[in-house]
């Protein structure tokens, strides 16, 4: 585990402590909430990246007492041409096919993550996305895997739109 928490074998991708800090390359948190209807949210989910262009991302959302029905890509993901290549319907799995990138830069839309909820309460987090394979993971415009800090938040404490 790096001092960012997150755990994996690729030590590459890992945070770095520096002088009792830690050092990462792309924040990721939930920026904004938005109540669609009755019991109906959509999480949207950003970057802070100030020096690295994003060329692909993958990870999912968790929170108590809400089920993801719809994953969207975020507004900065869709103007790089980047589509969804998880078919669950649970996470995201974006790149683009064609070697475009979201330019570096803060507020990045990345993904929606919209869902039904019994309690709007509890810590809203971000995970690795489901499934044998799944990971919490951002790479750089020239394919390295970059440190991510992935910031939990309470669910009263997000933006809403």
């Amino acid at each position: 585990m790096d001092c960012c928490g997150n755990c994996d074998t690729n030590s590459t991708n890992d945070c770095l402590l520096i002088e009792d800090s830690c050092i990462y390359n792309v924040e990721i948190f939930v920026c904004e909430l938005e109540y669609v209807d009755l019991n109906e949210v959509i999480f949207t989910v950003c970057a802070d990246s100030p020096k690295y262009n994003i060329s692909g991302f993958q990870f999912s959302l968790n929170a108590p007492s809400f089920n993801i029905t719809e994953v969207l890509l975020g507004d900065s993901a869709t103007g790089a041409g980047m589509e969804n290549y998880d078919t669950s319907g649970l996470s995201v799995l974006a790149f683009s096919l064609s070697s475009n990138f979201i330019s570096n830069g803060s507020n990045l839309k990345l993904a929606l993550f919209r869902g039904t909820y019994t309690s709007p309460e509890g810590l809203v987090q971000i995970i690795p996305s489901y499934g044998t394979n799944g990971s919490l993971s951002i790479a750089g415009s020239n394919a390295e895997e970059l440190s991510i800090l992935a910031n939990p938040q309470d669910w009263s404490e997000i933006p809403i739109n």
